[in-house]
């Protein structure tokens, strides 16, 4: 007599594509627990890795406004070109500016929009031509404000 290994199971194809949704209050407590520990496991990563990531950077230091008048030796303001002006767009914004030690604005950041790209633009614009003396990077926050008034 000879041994052969049985048939392999089939199951129709409606079984096959179920997925099984298991209700975590219904199960024991040991496989509940598994079942969240396996959904947090991502979580536990990125707390592992987003600290990883920034402990080589060195992050700046704000620049007090007192300081900043001093220190900036070049500083344009936003405009306000005719076009806005006639479509009446008007808001205030506050933005971030990111200055190395060469005294160069790296990079500008929209911390509050003032509810319009357009003029958004012209303020990242104006303030990433910005130009400071040499010394540490810093960050500076700056307002900017475009409105109409009437005489």
């Amino acid at each position: 007599m000879q041994w052969s290994e049985p048939p392999p199971v089939t199951y129709p194809r409606s079984v096959r594509r179920e997925r099984f949704h298991c209700d975590p209050h219904a199960l024991s407590a040991a496989v509940a627990q598994l079942v969240l520990v396996r959904r947090m496991r991502h979580l536990f990563r990125l707390s592992i890795i987003v600290p990883l990531c920034f402990a080589g950077v060195a992050l700046a230091k704000p620049c007090p406004p007192s300081e900043a008048k001093s220190r900036f030796i070049e500083h344009p303001r936003p405009g306000y070109p005719r076009p806005l002006r006639a479509r009446h767009l008007t808001g205030s914004g506050l933005y971030r500016l990111h200055v190395d030690k060469s005294g160069k604005v790296t990079s500008v950041e929209v911390l509050r929009s003032s509810g319009h790209q357009e003029l958004d633009a012209e303020a990242v614009k104006a303030f990433s031509r910005w130009r400071a003396k040499p010394g540490e990077s810093c960050e500076l926050d700056m307002p900017a404000n475009w409105f109409q008034y009437s005489l």
